[in-house]
């Protein structure tokens, strides 16, 4: 409209140009927005997955990860019941598990992960799963807010479990001191 009034025709020839394109934006971004504000743990959030998983076949008692383990991929567990024995979180049913260790300094896993009872779980490699990560705004809240309720359910149950183990030393160290 500036542009219009005073005159400027380069200022309003960029502006028309630029338009359609800005509008095309604007759509894509409140699109994103209704996406992550309805997003829940449903079957859309698998359906992204889906595509890079692959099977892991695991009997009861076998280990899918132990703390300190290298992060090499994220799980899906299908079917089963799976131990996080550090914290002692049962999980069941179709659930994602190991996404705390891809956001560590020292990229392990920082609980063990044993399964209970046959499991039937899927695992995506690291490369697929930061893709989807940083391609998909709603799968990467989903993520977010995930990893942001296990940690606060971990610290509640097993504080001394995330803590770095110098830290660690170094408490259990006063307190002896203390006599605690």
């Amino acid at each position: 409209v500036y542009s219009s009034l005073e005159g400027i025709l380069p200022t309003l020839a960029l502006h028309s140009i630029l338009l359609p394109f800005n509008a095309y934006r604007l759509w894509e971004i409140l699109r994103t927005t209704r996406q992550m504000r309805s997003l829940t743990a449903d079957a859309k959030v698998f359906e992204w997955l889906s595509p890079y998983l692959r099977p892991v076949p695991l009997e009861k008692d076998q280990y899918v990860f132990r703390k300190g383990d290298p992060t090499d991929c994220l799980y899906i567990m299908r079917s089963g019941k799976l131990l996080l024995e550090e914290i002692g979180v049962t999980l069941e049913g179709e659930q994602i598990f190991g996404e705390i260790a891809f956001f560590t300094n020292q990229r392990t896993r920082t609980v063990s992960a044993r399964c209970l009872d046959h499991c039937e779980i899927m695992k995506v490699d690291e490369a697929a799963f930061m893709r989807l990560y940083n391609q998909h705004p709603a799968f990467g809240l989903y993520i977010v807010r995930l990893t942001a309720s296990r940690l606060l359910d971990g610290l509640q149950r097993s504080p001394e479990v995330y803590l770095d183990p110098k830290v660690r030393k170094a408490i259990l160290e006063s307190a002896e001191k203390e006599g605690v």
